[in-house]
This record gives structure tokens, sequence and C-alpha cells, in this order.
């Protein structure tokens, strides 16, 4: 009993890392408890969902270069964290 307890709470990590990215936090909670070595990378290396919030955020700001919309505002912060820096 204390294996499928501690199974369902590890599962809980993917699972949170994959809905903050517009995943199915159920269907990724039980990925995470019965394959965790296998979800927990995965989880890490997913692409936000097409549609969800930081897909979209994404998406704005490398189409318009700069955040001129309100509503892009919020999005910057999340940008930002994940862009990865090209300087030479």
């Amino acid at each position: 009993m204390h294996i499928v307890f501690s199974l369902a709470l590890v599962g809980l990590l993917p699972a949170y890392i994959a809905s903050r990215k517009g995943e199915n936090f159920a269907l990724w909670w039980i990925y995470g408890a019965i394959l965790i070595f296998v979800a927990l990378p995965h989880a890490l290396l997913l692409e936000p969902a097409v549609g969800s919030e930081k897909s979209t955020c994404k998406n704005a700001a490398l189409l318009n270069g700069a955040y001129n919309h309100p509503r892009l505002a919020e999005c910057a912060t999340w940008t930002s964290r994940t862009s990865i820096s090209h300087h030479h």
C-alpha cells in the first residue's frame, strides 16, 4: 500500500510540469505514477501545447519581436525565463 501511495505522490511532479505547459493533469499524473523515469524527462522536454497560454505567448513574442500588446506583458516574464540567449 505504501508503494501505491508513493507512486501516486511522485506522479504529481511530471503532472504539475506538464499541466503548466497546457497538458491534462490527470493523464500526466497516471503516466508519472506508472513510468516516473520516462514521464519526468518527457514533461521537462515537452513544448507548450498548441493554444495554451504559454504557447500563445511564445508565438506572439516570436512574431512581434516585442511586447507591444497589453496582454503580452504578462507573457514577457515567462518567455524571457525560457528563452535561450545567443549573444556572441
